[in-house]
């Protein structure tokens, strides 16, 4: 690390603290980031370079201020498995926000629940496409998927609705043997 820093190629985003200490400290001018929840250190603060962004606040949870981060600068990498492990880090150091413990902050619960949303978001959208995926169902499957009955005086009338091209449907069903509308439905009339 000491040469990229003397070859001016260093930029160092400390998380979690804000002091360097013995030997590192000749690295504090590579500081450009800090994202710290502690008490802030007058004199650490005050050898950083001035074009360091520091972000000091009280938190339970120091991912608490990197998912902050994330929401303001790339909301996109708020992936499912990246706002597990952020809330996963956020429900630890608060002891599961449990008031006994009184680290919890307005800020980490509001986290959380943005974590949580966007779990919800990306379980959702991946159930609407494998609910629309067909590709691995039988023909029979196919025909029972999303069907509707009606009874039409006597009969029974069956409704499908099956999101794919008419020739796909077509080919697969009339690869079926002749006998399966009565092996799916063996009690009702096929017309």
């Amino acid at each position: 690390m000491q040469t990229l820093h003397k070859e001016g190629k260093l930029s160092i985003n400390l998380v979690d603290h804000h002091q360097l200490f013995g030997n590192d400290l000749s690295l504090v001018p590579s500081i450009c980031r800090i994202l710290d929840h502690r008490a802030e250190v007058p004199e650490a603060l005050a050898e950083l370079p001035s074009s360091a962004k520091v972000t000091i606040k009280a938190v339970g949870s120091c991912c608490t201020l990197v998912a902050q981060e994330i929401l303001d600068r790339k909301p996109n990498l708020l992936t499912a498995v990246v706002a597990r492990l952020l809330k996963g880090t956020i429900l630890l150091d608060t002891v599961c926000f449990s008031e006994q413990a009184g680290r919890t902050t307005p800020h980490d619960v509001e986290i959380v629940e943005q974590c949580e949303r966007a779990e919800r978001l990306e379980l959702f959208l991946s159930l609407v496409i494998a609910r629309k995926d067909v590709s691995q169902l039988t023909p029979s499957q196919l025909l029972r998927k999303d069907m509707k009955v009606t009874k039409l005086i006597t009969l029974d009338l069956y409704f499908h609705h099956v999101r794919q091209s008419f020739a796909n449907v077509y080919f697969r069903v009339n690869s079926l043997p002749r006998t399966l509308p009565t092996a799916v439905f063996p009690h009702h009339q096929v017309i």
